[in-house]
């Protein structure tokens, strides 16, 4: 607490005292007390001294008002672009946006806060030319700081930035193939504006345009489970493009997306817990037979028999196999009938 609160609250507190004081003095309570040596308190009393307070609580809301910032962290609520942050920073910055939250408007207000931004926009933001124009062409305008400019690729560009020039004679290769069938490397100019966001963005719209190939996103009504398969999707795109530099780097060709997808799912099934082994099948055996009670006591020394299922104290003691053996249900016969059809073939 600063020297100023310090000061004020003694002198809160000694004005309560002073006051207490005088009421004490008008209603007779200052030596007063009963036979039990207790001092006698009025119910006003309590009330006086929280009025007394009041002062007090005044100057404490004063300092803290005074001694209060608002964060300058992204608000709770649903923000973009320029509401994200508030109030203006100390420094200047610069910073990339994608189409979905970016507006003249708002760029406009984001050079007046120092911080310069640059974005796609889309068309209907600006009055789009929908005349066509061969590739590599750039038209722009101003308005006040903010420059909109359109570049002609495979299909139109539009950008808007408060800090970059129309064109900085910068260019751009691409594999273009002619009227004659022939494809080759042609360069064509770029807007600087393109560059930069290509430099910053680029791994944003790369990884998204990946991810929208192959997404094992699907409707679920759990939330949770968005989020999960979303996760999934970004870590096999990170795994691909990580191949995809190794690859590069050892000179050799990359697989494609849905070939790496279905290599990464074969491995990923492979390294599982190896299967309980299969059980033996047991045949016949074709020595002598005879049969034999496992235990002495019939009702514990029961197990399951080999055909039915059914409990049974006998077993043959030549195929090691319990069977029942009684005229209900001789699965003993049975079972050795198998033995008589493989012995006569």
């Amino acid at each position: 607490m600063d020297e100023a609160v310090k000061d004020n609250t003694e002198e809160c507190v000694s004005g309560i005292n002073e006051r207490n004081d005088e009421h004490d003095e008008t209603i007779g309570l200052e030596d007063s007390s009963d036979d039990s040596g207790a001092s006698i308190v009025d119910s006003t009393e309590e009330e006086v001294f929280l009025d007394g307070l009041d002062p007090l609580l005044d100057r404490l809301s004063d300092v803290s008002d005074d001694d209060w910032y608002p964060e300058t962290t992204p608000r709770k609520k649903k923000k973009s672009g320029l509401s994200s942050v508030s109030p203006s920073p100390a420094k200047s910055y610069r910073t990339s946006s994608p189409a979905s939250v970016q507006s003249g408007k708002g760029k406009s207000r984001k050079s007046s806060k120092k911080i310069w931004a640059c974005g796609t926009i889309r068309a209907n933001r600006i009055g789009h030319l929908k005349t066509q124009a061969p590739r590599g062409n750039i038209r722009w305008f101003r308005e006040d700081d903010l420059l909109f400019v359109e570049w002609k690729d495979k299909r139109d560009v539009l950008m808007c930035s408060t800090f970059h020039k129309a064109f900085n004679g910068d260019s751009i290769k691409r594999n273009v193939r002619g009227a004659d069938g022939v494809w080759a490397i042609q360069d064509f100019p770029v807007p600087a504006a393109v560059l930069d966001y290509n430099k910053h963005m680029g791994g944003v719209d790369l990884s998204d345009a990946l991810i929208g190939y192959y997404t094992v996103l699907h409707k679920t009504k759990k939330w949770y489970r968005s989020f999960f398969y979303h996760f999934v999707d970004i870590a096999v795109v990170n795994a691909f493009i990580l191949h995809q530099q190794m690859a590069k780097m050892k000179n050799q060709k990359p697989l494609t997306q849905k070939a790496f997808r279905e290599t990464l799912v074969s491995e990923l099934a492979g390294t599982g817990p190896a299967s309980a082994p299969a059980k033996e099948h047991l045949v016949p055996s074709k020595g002598s037979h005879l049969p034999k009670h496992i235990k002495g006591d019939s009702t514990s020394g029961r197990r399951k028999c080999k055909i039915c299922h059914s409990k049974t104290p006998v077993m043959c003691v030549t195929c090691q196999v319990h069977l029942c053996f009684v005229p209900k249900r001789d699965c003993y016969s049975k079972w050795h009938g198998r033995v008589d059809e493989d012995q006569s073939e």
